[in-house]
């Protein structure tokens, strides 16, 4: 404890000892307290804890050094402490950039049980909860290989023994799980759990939500359903609470209940919330007037295969209000099947006509579907360009990269607007390298690289800055930085799973190698271990885009160094994470010699040399 005292004099010491040191240094109370934690003394592994990665993110190492410090100091007996193993391995989930694994949530199940107690409890006892969620979610979302019998039988005989003790969170947890319990099983934990919650007169969270976690067809489960169709419905009939999933799950817990009036009572509320002052009932209404009907959460509700109520619901469903968006999509569908395309069109231009007025980027689907629909039509092209313009400009990542290629195919034939390929190449760039969200399209990508080497070829310059490739002294790029920006485009589009986005990028590697395209001119060298220079020869530069298969789904990009030797080799550097590599071999940061560029191979003993030829 004296380490731990109010103004410590170990680190004051130290202040005094080193005053330059700062606190990315460590402090003497952190490195002490390994050493107590290691000798499993309880108070030593909280300091620890509470000592790394202070006023920062902490490291995966480090994440898991913390939770490891505090589930000892929990084992230990300081109770606190327990409370906070959940949010400790949120912070090396955070960390690793991966959710929970089998093996992890079994163990750290484990680890709860280990810590609880099930059932009634004593004020200073810890519940059960986050064991009983984290075997359910091992049982229900770990593979085959790591549900093994023991694992299994271990998880059921726990979850089992909470409901018996009374505890609600285990005998839902049992109800809800088709695929580990008879059906008998199941219909009594549903009656148990409904038992328990009502006769608490604090609730468990659980409690809350059990119409969410029980089997509907269970009769077992009706008296939940029930008061879930009465809060649902009251949402639904409100314009301004909820939305239109509420009117959907209203419907859905009716269907459960079985009624004698069957679903009577339910559509009679839905017709009631499908009218001008609130329309959230209409996309529920009419999926149950369509020929397919609904299927949630094993209920099936068949439709009523009744187009003229269905055409009417929609209708009034599109006029606007919240839920315009879906039923206008449907109803233009529903148009459309009936041979009336301009019709159809007239709906949806007007739905994206109203997110426009309302400067709405939450829905620029509507816009992109009528923005298409006019240019497969042909008809209505100012008014398709302006709503595929609209949609590029934002912000919606599922959408807008989609709007510029539109915009983009629209300026270079000319459709709606006067051809301009300089707007066209902005446009593909903005689908590619959006500025507003994450997203691509790799079509997009594939055409905005194919512009760039065209200009090129062409000798002129690009009209429009590019994404990436700039020059520092604000001049126009050179020929080959305008390439590279060509590569990094088309691999963007293969990352996208563009097959012919990659094709483009390997023609471009193998015509920019032969000296068919504008390279940089380097001087090239091979060095003995001795540093003789083996072999000098004049070779071609480029930075050229090849992302990673293991790289591709964070859609990180690296720009490769290739250097083309006479005799068509090549030469390749490239730096990722702050660590260079050479010819795909891990070396250290390049020796400089003047403008020259020195990489040493470990493994041949060899360096490689680069410089500008002039």
């Amino acid at each position: 404890m004296a380490v731990n005292r109010q103004g410590n004099t170990l680190e004051l010491t130290r202040e005094l000892a080193l005053p330059d040191a700062g606190p990315e240094d460590g402090s003497v109370t952190t490195e002490i307290s390994k050493g107590l934690c290691d000798a499993q003394d309880r108070f030593g592994c909280v300091l620890l804890a509470r000592g790394t990665a202070v006023d920062r993110a902490p490291s995966l190492v480090e994440a898991s050094s913390i939770f490891a410090a505090n589930l000892t100091a929990c084992q230990q007996g300081i109770a606190w402490i327990c409370e906070r193993l959940s949010d400790d391995m949120d912070t090396v989930r955070a960390a690793r950039g991966s959710g929970l694994t089998g093996n992890e949530r079994y163990a750290l199940a484990g680890i709860e049980a280990g810590l609880c107690t099930p059932g009634p409890r004593e004020p200073n006892q810890r519940n059960c909860k986050g064991a009983y969620y984290l075997y359910r979610d091992f049982l229900n979302y770990s593979d085959a290989a790591t549900l093994d019998t023991g694992r299994v039988a271990q998880a059921k005989a726990f979850l089992s023994g909470g409901c018996a003790a009374g505890d609600p969170p285990a005998c839902a947890s049992l109800a809800g799980m088709v695929d580990f319990w008879p059906d008998a099983d199941r219909r009594a934990a549903t009656a148990r759990v409904i038992a328990l919650c009502d006769a608490r007169s604090t609730q468990d969270t659980i409690c809350e939500s059990l119409a969410g976690v029980l089997d509907p067809t269970f009769r077992e489960s009706r008296p939940v359903m029930a008061a879930r169709y009465d809060r649902l419905a009251r949402s639904c009939l409100s314009p301004g609470e909820g939305d239109a999933q509420d009117c959907a799950w209203a419907l859905h817990s009716y269907a459960a209940l079985d009624a004698p009036d069957g679903l009577a009572t339910a559509e009679a509320m839905l017709r009631e919330a499908c009218g001008p002052a609130n329309n959230k009932g209409c996309p529920t209404l009419a999926q149950l007037y369509g020929p397919e009907g609904q299927v949630l959460s094993g209920l099936t509700i068949p439709g009523r295969d009744d187009p003229e109520a269905r055409l009417a619901v929609l209708r009034m469903g599109c006029r606007g209000g919240d839920e315009a968006g879906s039923t206008c999509d449907q109803l233009a569908d529903t148009m459309g099947a009936q041979g009336d395309g301009e019709g159809a069109l007239h709906v949806r231009g007007a739905a994206c006509d109203r997110v426009i007025s309302a400067a709405n980027d939450g829905d620029l689907w509507q816009c992109y579907h009528a923005a298409k629909q006019a240019l497969d039509q042909n008809q209505r092209l100012p008014d398709a360009y302006r709503w595929a313009d609209y949609v590029c400009r934002g912000a919606d990542v599922s959408v807008s990269p989609y709007g510029c290629k539109l915009v983009g195919n629209m300026l270079t034939q000319g459709l709606g607007q006067p051809a301009d390929l300089a707007g066209a190449l902005s446009a593909y760039q903005r689908g590619c390298f959006h500025p507003r969200v994450a997203t691509t399209d790799g079509e997009a990508c594939l055409r905005y690289g194919t512009m760039l080497i065209e200009i090129v070829r062409s000798g002129e310059a690009p009209t429009e800055p590019l994404a990436f490739a700039h020059r520092e002294d604000g001049e126009e790029p050179e020929p080959p930085l305008v390439l590279a920006e060509a590569s990094r485009a088309f691999d963007m589009g293969c990352i996208d799973r563009i097959a012919p986005a990659c094709a483009a990028n390997a023609r471009l590697l193998e015509e920019w190698s032969s000296g068919d395209l504008p390279y940089d001119r380097f001087t090239c060298q091979v060095r003995s271990a001795a540093g003789e220079v083996t072999s000098e020869k004049p070779c071609r530069g480029l930075i050229f885009y090849q992302t990673a298969d293991e790289m591709k789904e964070t859609r990180e990009q690296v720009g490769l160094n290739v250097y083309v030797w006479p005799d068509s080799e090549r030469s390749v550097t490239y730096i990722r994470d702050g660590i260079w590599r050479l010819n795909e071999v891990r070396t250290d940061y390049p020796a400089t010699e003047g403008s020259r560029r020195c990489w040493h191979n470990p493994i041949s003993t060899r360096s490689f040399c680069a410089a500008p030829a002039g």
